[in-house]
């Protein structure tokens, strides 16, 4: 597809909204799965209350790999000794992902603690 990847999280808004129904957020964050594995990159996109990811910003228009409805009770917080992890609970789930800066952590929060 070609183009640039913005390496920090872009905040796309319609309508004027911060974090309005139409906005979205998408930007490159860093995945664990299960056990103690490592982290992978994954490019996450964040809309209408669901969060999906993808290998890279080129897929998006297939199927995410993994998605996620935060229509449920959801809270975000960044981890008391590393600040660029962010642990978001979902009902009783907690996934944890890694940003690539504080600010990066304190945008996604941001926009998880709004899409509830």
């Amino acid at each position: 597809a070609g183009g640039s990847v913005p390496s920090h999280p872009k905040l796309v808004s319609a309508g004027g909204d911060f974090l309005g129904p139409d906005a979205h957020m998408e930007g490159w964050l860093y995945k664990r799965g299960k056990g103690n594995k490592p982290w992978t990159k994954r490019w996450f996109f964040l809309v209408d209350g669901r969060l999906s990811y993808f290998s890279s910003p080129d897929d998006t228009g297939g199927d995410p790999k993994w998605s996620l409805d935060l229509a449920h009770p959801t809270s975000a917080s960044a981890d008391k000794e590393d600040g660029m992890i962010i642990h978001l609970q979902v009902k009783q789930e907690v996934y944890t992902i890694k940003t690539e800066s504080l600010q990066d952590a304190s945008a996604w929060i941001n926009a998880f603690n709004a899409s509830e």
